[in-house]
């Protein structure tokens, strides 16, 4: 099970990366956004996603952030993420 702690520290995890990387600030604040808005809901989005919630509904989520939640979910990982990661290497800088 992931929990909403980790779904929010993914997002800012993705915040930092996005934020070495230069990219777009309004990108980055949803990011850090949805990592705040996650940590205090008081459901857990594994059971939100179960039970049928639309993630939409969630102030602060949109369809990209609710399609990496429910990727999350699904496999334990987001592809976007990973491959960010990948990007920022030490390797690769």
């Amino acid at each position: 099970m992931v929990s909403n702690k980790e779904i929010a520290e993914l997002f800012d995890s993705m915040a930092s990366l996005l934020e070495i990387k230069g990219d777009s600030i309004f990108k980055i604040r949803a990011y850090r956004r949805a990592a705040r808005i996650i940590e205090q809901l008081p459901t857990p989005l594994e059971q939100a996603i179960k039970d049928g919630v639309n993630l939409m509904s969630i102030p602060g989520i949109g369809k990209a952030i609710s399609n990496k939640i429910e990727e999350m979910v699904s496999t334990g990982k987001v592809a976007t993420y990973e491959r960010l990661k990948g990007e920022l290497s030490p390797r690769n800088l």
